[in-house]
């Protein structure tokens, strides 16, 4: 009895319409029309071509009325999906944008942890970065056992290798929450969704874990990234500790070995 639900499952480029509700089975019994007056309805899509070229509803542009109205001419609902269709293209070009941007915030975040000099206080700034980025998600490191599983809060552990590109996301848990709940706010105590990058591997391997059970956050390729970045940012400073006392200790060799040697040549001289 939703007419966006019948409008979305629409052809591209199709009008759902409705001229009076009240004599359709499907609607006739439902809220809007037998308690709120609705009568008529002529819906388009607001959809987005994926990169893999499939067509993704975001919603619906409808116009209705009270009263029992004829169908839309032909050259109407043409005017409903070219609008549609500017909606959707503003949607998308605004959330790029946005993403754009949110993106150099978090790569200024990162760039502050190069004026670190420990590893733990690289740790610190790391989390206190994530923590503000992401404040209602649960943030940890942990070993991987000998199983390659991921512990997540409220949530049996996952496999590493179910993450695609570090992304984890509970399908079945989130597609039963839609069935049972979506008349209200979906909520979940359980993880639903979950980002994992190696930060350590040597001598065992450790995972920077990111995880919220917060339906409505969806994590992206922007997100892994920058997960990704903050993982491996106290490993590479050890890197450049390591590389710095390795060329320290070639610079006092070389002296000590420049000295002794011109203290020989002076007592030959």
């Amino acid at each position: 009895e939703s007419t966006c639900s019948h409008t979305i499952n629409q052809p591209p480029g199709a009008v759902f319409m409705l001229p009076n509700m009240s004599t359709d089975w499907r609607f006739q019994r439902s809220p809007h029309v037998h308690e709120g007056g609705l009568r008529s309805y002529a819906g388009a899509t607001l959809r987005c071509k994926s990169d893999t070229g499939e067509n993704v509803a975001l919603g619906s542009l409808c116009i209705a009325s009270n009263s029992e109205q004829p169908p839309l001419t032909t050259s109407q609902q043409d005017a409903l999906v070219r609008f549609a269709d500017m909606i959707a293209g503003e949607i998308v070009a605004r959330t790029r944008e946005a993403r754009r941007l949110q993106r150099q915030v978090m790569a200024d975040l990162i760039a502050q942890i190069h004026s670190f000099t420990s590893p733990e206080a690289v740790q610190r700034h790391v989390f206190d970065i994530l923590a503000q980025v992401y404040p209602d998600a649960v943030i940890d490191i942990q070993d991987a056992p000998p199983t390659n599983t991921i512990s997540l809060p409220q949530h049996i552990p996952v496999d590493y290798n179910d993450f695609e590109d570090g992304l984890w996301e509970d399908s079945e848990r989130i597609e039963h929450l839609i069935l049972t709940q979506n008349h209200t706010r979906l909520t979940s105590e359980s993880t639903v969704r979950a980002i994992a990058h190696p930060c350590q591997r040597t001598p065992t391997t450790k995972y920077l874990v990111l995880a919220s059970s917060n339906v409505q956050l969806i994590f992206d390729d922007v997100d892994s990234w920058f997960v990704e970045k903050c993982a491996t940012q106290e490993s590479r400073l050890k890197e450049a500790l390591t590389a710095k006392e390795t060329f320290l200790r070639g610079i006092t060799h070389q002296l000590r070995t420049r000295k002794s040697l011109s203290a020989c040549l002076y007592h030959l001289h």
